[in-house]
């Protein structure tokens, strides 16, 4: 475990690698900032943890509509999709 811990954080002190964690952050954002108001949705949560709440229930059906087309999301409440992106995400 000490092994595994040592490298989690080598990585998280990487030069660059925070940078490039806001970057993603402000990326994801933008997009569900300009998807929600398409559909009626408003956007909350930061970084990398944020959310669409949807005007009506349909997060389960959109849960697997995405799972389909290989996007891993997840709907806490009918009226909520969460998006959760790793830290290294690209």
């Amino acid at each position: 475990m000490t092994a595994v811990g040592l490298t989690v954080l080598r990585e998280l002190t990487r030069v660059g690698f925070l940078p490039r964690v806001r970057q993603a952050a402000e990326h994801l954002g933008a997009g569900l900032a300009a998807l929600g108001p398409r559909h009626g949705a408003t956007v909350r949560g930061l970084g990398l943890l944020q959310a669409l709440v949807l005007p009506d229930p349909r997060g389960h059906a959109l849960v697997d509509a995405a799972r389909e087309q290989g996007l891993l999301i997840n709907s806490p409440r009918p009226e909520l999709l969460r998006f959760m992106a790793a830290l290294n995400v690209n």
